[in-house]
């Protein structure tokens, strides 16, 4: 790695090219999310045993449910009426299941060196053979859980719709899209995992869905300040999105438990 100035002063890391490689935004097939999976596994197991207190916090706070639902909070007493009238569902929604964002902290789960955006275009697959190359977007490597790392995979891995869609009623966990992804990430983390970490992996999938619906309805709440919209109910649709998802995982959580432990 290497640093170049330019001649505003800013400096950008440089990364080496990777030739004939390629990203997916959906995994069209099980055997891309098993490899961007495994990719995760590797990079993980990698800094297992990095000194993680030397990490900058990039953004800090940055899966501080706790403090984001103070600020969820804060919005539904100074955002646009009109939006909290209309989501009120959605709010009683997020409201009723936050206590997850308690018991996260609660559980005093080891702190590791973790991605923090594991979507699946933050791989390198080969052009040709789809095999994992190499994981990109490092700016949010940072001191964490890896039931955060596990649990955005599986949120943005293994939804039937994608993110943008407001076709709530038909999303649900891409279950063979999920058995890849557990098995890719796990056969090369899975034995430098506690059982306390393995025990809540799936509540960290639905720890980060939740996390993720609060954070675009806070924003459609108070004005579509942070994410970028294309219309103006953009945000509402998205969160609506992720408590559709979130509902899925619930209805088969034991299953997925069992998936966990099988691959293991």
């Amino acid at each position: 790695e290497a640093y170049y100035l330019d001649k505003h002063g800013e400096y950008w890391r440089i990364f080496p090219f990777f030739e004939d490689t390629i990203t997916f935004s959906k995994a069209i097939e099980p055997a891309i999310a098993y490899e961007a999976a495994k990719a995760f596994g590797h990079f993980s197991l990698a800094l297992s045993n990095f000194p993680t207190h030397q990490l900058h916090e990039t953004i800090v706070g940055f899966h501080n449910s706790v403090a984001r639902f103070q600020t969820f909070t804060q919005a539904l007493e100074t955002g646009f009426t009109d939006r909290i009238q209309a989501s009120q569902a959605a709010i009683h929604f997020i409201l009723d299941r936050a206590p997850i964002f308690e018991t996260i902290v609660a559980l005093g789960l080891p702190v590791r060196t973790t991605h923090n955006d594991t979507k699946l275009d933050n791989v390198l697959l080969d052009s040709v053979t789809h095999k994992g190359v190499c994981v990109i977007d490092l700016d949010t490597v940072m001191p964490g859980t890896i039931l955060s790392d596990f649990g955005d995979m599986v949120r943005t891995f293994t939804n039937t719709e994608t993110e943008d869609s407001n076709q709530y009623h038909t999303i649900q966990i891409n279950w063979q899209v999920y058995e890849a992804l557990c098995k890719g990430f796990l056969e090369i983390v899975g034995k430098s995992l506690t059982t306390l970490e393995v025990d809540n992996l799936v509540l960290g999938a639905k720890w980060m869905i939740l996390e993720q619906a609060m954070r675009f309805l806070t924003d459609y709440l108070s004005g579509d300040s942070y994410y970028k919209v294309r219309y103006a109910n953009h945000n509402f649709v998205r969160a609506c999105n992720q408590i559709a998802l979130l509902q899925a995982i619930e209805h088969r959580e034991q299953a997925m438990m069992d998936v966990v432990r099988n691959c293991l």
